[in-house]
């Protein structure tokens, strides 16, 4: 079994024996902080108090610190959603696409239209709400029309296999 490894201690201030220094710690504090250890995990780990650790996270070089911890890790995230924006407009571009048409159901190409023209602020156009709600018109029209084809149809095969209606 191994031994966990030792807590770092925190240095004392030579001049005031009371008064810890947690400079020798400040990656490990901006680290923790950057994870959303509070104040008081922070201190327990290093054996100092939290309102030792509170004191030094207000230095301006320990606050410009977190900061640019800040937006290092908000460029990283920023990196990686931005891989997935890409797929999700291509996804987007798929259902939006007239040439997917008998591929995709209406409910989703409007939803994805939606999405779109709000994404770059078309949507609240008032002339983006008129061709919308075109659209929407036709969409239901097209709808419409498929069904009365199904219909039509299924009267035309049950009258190919010789079927009647009831009350003839």
């Amino acid at each position: 079994m191994t031994k966990p490894a030792p807590k770092p201690k925190a240095n004392r201030n030579p001049e005031n024996g009371n008064l810890p220094v947690l400079e020798p710690h400040l990656d490990r504090v901006v680290e923790m902080k950057m994870a959303g250890a509070t104040d008081r995990q922070i201190g327990a780990e290093l054996g100092v108090d939290h309102t030792t650790v509170s004191r030094f996270l207000r230095k301006p070089a320990v606050a410009k610190e977190v900061d640019r911890a800040h937006g290092e890790l908000m460029k990283r995230a920023s990196r990686q959603l931005s891989l997935g924006a890409g797929w999700a407009v291509q996804t987007l571009l798929h259902y939006v696409n007239p040439e997917n048409r008998s591929k995709v159901k209406p409910q989703f190409q409007l939803q994805a239209t939606k999405i779109m023209m709000d994404t770059i602020g078309l949507g609240r156009m008032a002339d983006a709400t008129e061709l919308l709600g075109e659209a929407i018109t036709e969409t239901v029209a097209e709808s419409a029309r498929a069904k009365v084809l199904a219909i039509e149809a299924s009267f035309v095969e049950a009258d190919e296999r010789g079927l009647r209606a009831v009350n003839e």
